[in-house]
């Protein structure tokens, strides 16, 4: 640990909180014995979690107490008298799911950026706040990251504010925007880390590959970084594998959400751990039950030290793979953790047969052709999907063909058609996200 560090974590950070009435290092503290911990005994406290949560829905919160829930024993049995939680529900009660007794010069409040149609809102407390950021931390730890290292971040805005302002400038770190870049600013920063081997970058999964696109394509060879912590959207391969060839280190990836739910984030083994003391995440299918481990489904999430506005099987819109409990992780922490995180559930196509296909058959198939800059898939019915893409200069029409062959050994003779558009612009999404699956099913 350099001098620095030691300093940033024993005297600027517990001022910090002190400051803002804030409890981040008492929390990654707390985070660093949990995660070494046996699977059992984690177990132990999700459970134990959940049930307390439970109890101080069902007899706290107006909505909760609305719903007439009798407790068992068992909190999971609990659980399931509870309804699955969709933002509209939230918009249609909001007052309703805060804790009456809550403080409000305590209370922090959040806003998604409704990449999902609906945006949300909700509150929570300074605690519950400390918490999310401390997993955060301990997430950025796995890739060998130490707060007060000089880090590179990306977001979407640059209007910090003078408390993270403050922040940034003790911790080290250079602030830049994920999105709406101009290519030359991006040159200058990259020009800036070129032969430099001391920064971590950490940022949009979107805004990394772009930069090392921008990168590979001005020549900027010799970048040499610590590692890569992506966040925010989809890590796509193709994604992971031109940022780790151009910026020379590791990728590792986190899921969480606006909300304050931090759900899972890799290891140095590259496994996705789930944060089960803080989260209880269920898997299920399309009308609400439960799937086997090793199968893909919606990602239901209970946050279970949210007690301010306790979100109680809420729907995320994402798709993911649960791994089998009781697989274990080499690196030895006792989280149980995700087989594959998909995203969105609107970056699914589904065929007539019942069948997904993931965006991952996509971008898998489209980065082996570099005569086609970008696309995007669109599917209003079942029957077909709609594919534009933007042509390279050097592009040839036959390509298509190819394309339309390699996505149809996905699915039965017969059960899909693809057509496709030539276009000179694909939009990204309102929150300046790419998406490359746009669908109105």
């Amino acid at each position: 640990m350099s001098i620095y560090t030691y300093i940033t974590e024993n005297l600027i950070l517990p001022l910090g909180d002190a400051a803002f009435k804030s409890s981040v290092m008492k929390n990654l503290r707390s985070w660093r014995k949990v995660q070494w911990l046996k699977s059992d005994a984690i177990d132990q406290i999700e459970q134990a979690n959940l049930k307390s949560l439970l109890h101080h829905a069902i007899h706290h919160i107006s909505h909760y107490k609305n719903l007439n829930i009798v407790e068992d024993p068992d909190p999971l049995v609990t659980l399931r008298q509870f309804p699955i939680l969709y933002k509209k529900d939230i918009k249609a009660d909001f007052n309703g799911f805060i804790d009456p007794t809550a403080s409000k010069e305590n209370l922090i409040k959040y806003m998604s950026s409704g990449s999902s149609g609906v945006q949300s809102e909700g509150f929570v407390n300074r605690e519950e706040d400390s918490a999310s950021i401390a997993i955060q931390t301990l997430w950025w730890e796995w890739a060998g990251y130490k707060m007060g290292q000089p880090l590179i971040q990306t977001g979407v805005s640059l209007s910090r504010g003078l408390k993270k302002k403050l922040k940034d400038a003790l911790l080290r770190v250079k602030y830049v925007l994920a999105f709406n870049h101009y290519e030359k600013d991006i040159i200058q920063l990259l020009q800036q880390l070129n032969h430099s081997k001391k920064y971590y970058f950490a940022g949009y999964a979107s805004s990394l590959f772009v930069f090392s696109q921008l990168a590979k394509k001005n020549g900027i060879d010799n970048i040499k970084l610590k590692s890569v912590i992506s966040f925010g959207d989809k890590m796509f391969p193709h994604y992971r594998k031109s940022i780790q060839e151009v910026f020379g280190a590791k990728v590792y990836d986190t899921y969480g959400c606006c909300e304050g739910i931090m759900f899972s984030g890799q290891c140095e083994f590259g496994n996705y751990h789930i944060m089960s003391p803080h989260v209880h995440i269920e898997i299920v299918d399309k009308d609400g039950n439960p799937v086997p481990d090793d199968t893909l489904g919606y990602i239901v999430a209970t946050r279970l030290d949210g007690y301010t506005m306790p979100l109680i099987r809420y729907y995320m819109g994402d798709m993911a793979i649960k791994k089998a409990s009781k697989t274990q992780c080499e690196c030895g922490r006792g989280f149980p953790m995700m087989e594959q995180i998909i995203g969105r559930d609107t970056d699914i196509v589904r065929t007539q047969k019942g069948k997904y296909l993931v965006v991952h058959i996509f971008t898998l198939i489209f980065e082996q052709y570099n005569t086609i800059k970008q696309f995007r898939v669109i599917q209003k019915v079942l029957e077909n999907i709609e594919i534009e893409y933007i042509p390279e200069p050097n592009f040839e029409a036959a390509v298509l063909d190819e394309i339309t062959s390699r996505i149809l050994l996905n699915t039965e003779p017969g059960e899909l058609k693809i057509n496709y558009t030539c276009v000179d612009f694909i939009p990204a999404t309102p929150s300046g996200k790419p998406q490359i699956i746009q669908s109105f099913l």
